[in-house]
């Protein structure tokens, strides 16, 4: 468990902006744009074709760890789906926090979803439709993510309730957690989004 945890972590860690950003402008994606060390920084930087590997590394690094988890055969002296929840926090935080770059990372979107990606499968479609839906309507990445995050456990109880199954117990408050995370991260954008001064991502 722990040896899983680390891995996850490590993964988690790898700040797949700061070396896309690196192999194309030899530069800190955190001294770029709005700072922050994520695919929609780069993207604002290099445009999609920096942005797009970045979202899709970040993505699989949290889908990762937990996938394996779930589908492994090894038993472990934990529930199965409390350990997929640690390594897919670890994944994610190690984002947030990556120990290659002196702690400072991205705000987890990507990470987040494949995260829960690989732990409820049905959220995906359904937070993507609702992603896609707010930032065409606003054009702000950080009015998307926001609500999108706030809405994960909401969704969650929803899908849950209509295939007539019980939310599992670690999964909701990883679904309460982790949004709650990703909305701390965005406080710089929250105080943009109140001063009227958020720029447009298109």
């Amino acid at each position: 468990i722990i040896t899983i945890l680390i891995f996850s972590w490590l993964l988690g860690s790898i700040p797949a902006a700061y070396i896309v950003t690196k192999i194309f402008l030899h530069q800190d994606i955190r001294n770029l744009g709005s700072g922050n060390a994520g695919a929609t920084n780069v993207y604002r930087v290099l445009g999609l074709k920096g942005a797009l590997p970045v979202f899709i590394f970040d993505f699989f690094k949290g889908f990762i760890p937990v996938w394996f988890i779930i589908h492994s055969q090894f038993s472990y002296i934990i529930p199965e789906s409390l350990l997929a929840i640690l390594a897919g926090a670890a994944a994610f935080f190690g984002h947030l926090f990556p120990v290659y770059i002196g702690f400072r990372g991205g705000k987890g979107v990507a990470t987040g979803a494949g995260v829960f990606s690989a732990l409820y499968l049905p959220l995906l479609p359904a937070c993507l439709a609702l992603f896609v839906s707010v930032l065409l309507i606003s054009k702000k990445m950080s009015i998307a993510s926001l609500f999108t995050s706030a809405m994960l456990p909401v969704w969650y109880i929803i899908i849950k309730y209509f295939t007539g199954e019980q939310p599992d117990a670690y999964v909701l408050a990883a679904a309460v957690i982790v949004p709650t995370a990703v909305i701390l991260k965005h406080k710089r954008n929250i105080a943009s989004l109140i001063n009227g001064t958020e720029k447009k991502l298109f």
